[in-house]
């Protein structure tokens, strides 16, 4: 039955072919499992169904499952079909305390368009989910759920359907590496609490199926990041619910070396600022196809950093609404593409706001005459509304803005 720390469903009397139902063995083996420490359970390449719930009752330290590949269909790999429409996920990992386990290289999909309980949910201190395709079809619940979960990596997954694609709150330590999201029916990820997370690699590109919202949203959060991310067309059907790539409240986020799509109806912004934050940074990445590379919210956000972002002509405006007081924007923002050289820019303004005064300041006039090799230089301070301005030679088109101490609406 056993074959060292190895624990064979097949052993149990799970049914390769997919013809019969193989809960209760596959429950069995997991209970045996659970009662060991450092166990594998084993799934031999195969379909197996499942019309019950999975579950783990008990505190599990040191499991892992894995099978032979995420797909069964083209390369002969591992597939647990969830036929359930249990209001229950399929599948529980989730009791307080379970520590060091790991799925790698399992197919699990929920087939039944009725389920409204989540396909996954673990509750894991130090594991990863690993090489593995997760999916369902309901849009009732959400695909995975990551509760309390720490020190924990997802790495090239593909996950599809739900609600959403994953929640999770007080996460800690969790990264999200070179995995696939979409066709989900709000965001993508959606996270309350979390802390030191990071998405590197990662794709939110909308199935032709499903073509609303996608991306990321993230609230109470303490340090998050997105590096080296796509993220394709979210809305692009006309009339369809407006969204953005990156929703965020908390303190510290920084988005870097991504490609941030917006859609053909120019409706999404890619980072919006939702609450009372601190520490952003948009650095480094080609932003196209927006009217606004960030909504800072009316003065919700201290400390900005937009700097040396690619933007096409098809953006309208670097960074819209105020910073809140006492807070620094530091905005600059290169463009090319457009007929004249320049991006949108003169639709940027600077409004400054002293006492019951304000003045708003155009912030750069459509140019004439500079053709596509104009520089243009504004920085403020802290005693004056005024712009200081100065045309220099150069290559490239940029706006630098320094604000500091005051509310700056920039629009």
């Amino acid at each position: 039955m056993i074959n060292g720390a190895v624990v064979n469903v097949l052993d149990y009397g799970a049914d390769s072919t997919g013809a019969t139902d193989s809960t209760a063995a596959i429950q069995a083996a997991l209970n045996y499992a659970a009662s060991q420490q450092g166990c594998i359970v084993f799934f031999p390449r195969g379909t197996y169904t499942c019309a019950n719930t999975l579950s783990f009752s008990t505190v599990v330290v040191g499991l892992s499952l894995i099978g032979e590949g995420a797909d069964n269909t083209n390369l002969g790999g591992s597939r647990i079909v969830y036929t359930g429409a249990s209001s229950n996920p399929f599948f529980k990992m989730d009791v307080l305390g379970t520590r060091w386990c790991n799925i790698r290289m399992l197919d699990i999909r929920g087939t039944n368009a009725g389920a409204t309980g989540n396909l996954l949910s673990v509750s894991i201190f130090n594991g990863n989910i690993e090489d593995c395709h997760i999916s369902m079809v309901s849009t009732a619940s959400e695909v995975i759920n990551l509760n309390q979960t720490v020190d924990f990596k997802i790495t090239r997954c593909y996950i599809r359907g739900g609600t959403r694609n994953v929640v999770g709150s007080v996460i800690n330590s969790v990264i999200f590496d070179q995995c696939d999201f979409g066709l989900q029916t709000d965001y993508a990820v959606r996270l309350n609490l979390p802390q030191g997370v990071t998405f590197t690699g990662c794709s939110f590109e909308p199935d032709a199926t499903n073509e609303k919202a996608n991306g990321i949203y993230v609230t109470n959060a303490s340090g998050v990041t997105v590096q080296s991310c796509w993220f394709g067309d979210v809305v692009t059907i006309a009339g369809s619910s407006t969204s953005n790539l990156i929703s965020f409240s908390g303190s510290g986020l920084v988005v870097s070396g991504c490609y941030l799509n917006g859609d053909g109806y120019h409706k999404i912004t890619p980072v919006k600022i939702n609450a009372t934050s601190v520490g952003v940074s948009i650095v480094s990445n080609f932003i196209s196809a927006t009217p606004t590379v960030i909504d800072i919210g009316a003065g919700l956000t201290k400390e900005v950093f937009v700097v040396g972002n690619s933007l096409p002509g098809n953006v309208d405006a670097v960074v819209t609404g105020t910073i809140a007081t006492g807070g620094n924007l530091f905005v600059q923002g290169y463009a090319f593409g457009t007929t004249d050289g320049y991006m949108s820019v003169n639709k940027i303004r600077v409004t400054s706001v002293f006492g019951t005064n304000s003045t708003t300041v155009a912030l750069l006039p459509a140019p004439t005459g500079l053709g596509d090799t104009g520089l243009r230089s504004f920085v403020t301070d802290a005693t004056s509304a005024t712009f200081n301005a100065l045309a220099v030679g150069g290559g490239a088109f940029r706006v630098p803005v320094f604000c500091n101490g005051y509310n700056w609406l920039i629009g």
